[in-house]
């Protein structure tokens, strides 16, 4: 039931008796922009009939619907900030970033590993090249100003995979181009040391780094800086050299 799960920074985590909270999945459905029903985000296959989101930004379904929906504003205009030029969306979901951005008239070109994902991003957006494919090893044979991981991406990779995914889409960065990362760094999260270990090792370095897509300033891990800009999320810019 709705009550066992809560939700923090666009992911769903279950909770569990004398454990921290286990995501269970990046959103409901990335379809909110569409949604009309309640069952059109939860889905009929989890048998629910009725929701409470216990986040003090998304109390009810519909605001759940508005704040998904500025979160990908606010991706888009963070990337549109980095300059003009084609955009590799890594782990694209069913498309809501690569969609935003095709809309906006950029070129999109949209990989994850999952098809069920990736079918339906087709249907809503045909005209964008979508490749069902694994961020470890997919080979697109040709490079981007822009990659962007949106949307905790790493945090539903394979742990030991994350050195090998870091490194294939630096690959797929041209000279000066940037790969964009924004995830948790909660108990859920994962380390920006460690994420900056993994971007060094692919030859990739620092550019800037914000706690929002609204480019707050980044306070660190430990919650909340004396400006109040939280810290317990991370976008990040490395750049290819």
């Amino acid at each position: 039931y709705s009550k066992n799960y809560i939700e923090k920074n666009g992911t769903i985590f279950r909770k569990v008796d004398g454990a921290e909270p286990v995501p269970v999945k990046r959103h409901f459905v990335d379809d909110f922009e569409s949604a009309k029903h309640l069952a059109d985000l939860i889905g009929l296959e989890r048998g629910w009939t009725s929701c409470e989101l216990q986040s003090p930004k998304a109390p009810t379904v519909n605001d759940y619907v508005k704040l998904r929906k500025l979160i990908v504003k606010g991706e888009a205009d963070f990337l549109d900030t980095l300059g003009a030029g084609a955009v590799l969306d890594a782990g694209c979901g069913t498309g809501r970033l690569a969609i935003e951005l095709a809309h906006r008239g950029r070129e999109v070109v949209g990989v994850d590993l999952d098809v069920d994902m990736v079918d339906r991003a087709r249907r809503k957006a045909p005209q964008i090249d979508w490749h069902v494919a694994d961020l470890a090893t997919v080979q697109l044979g040709r490079t981007f100003p822009i990659v962007v991981m949106a949307g905790n991406i790493l945090l539903f990779c394979k742990p030991e995979d994350r050195g090998a995914i870091v490194a294939n889409l630096s690959h797929h960065l041209e000279p000066g181009g940037r790969l964009v990362a924004g995830f948790s760094l909660d108990a859920q999260g994962y380390p920006v040391e460690r994420y900056d270990e993994l971007c060094a090792a692919a030859g990739l370095v620092l550019e800037a780094r914000y706690a929002t897509w609204e480019r707050a300033p980044f306070a660190g891990g430990d919650g909340a800086g004396a400006d109040g800009a939280g810290g317990d999320y991370a976008v990040s810019i490395h750049r290819q050299p």
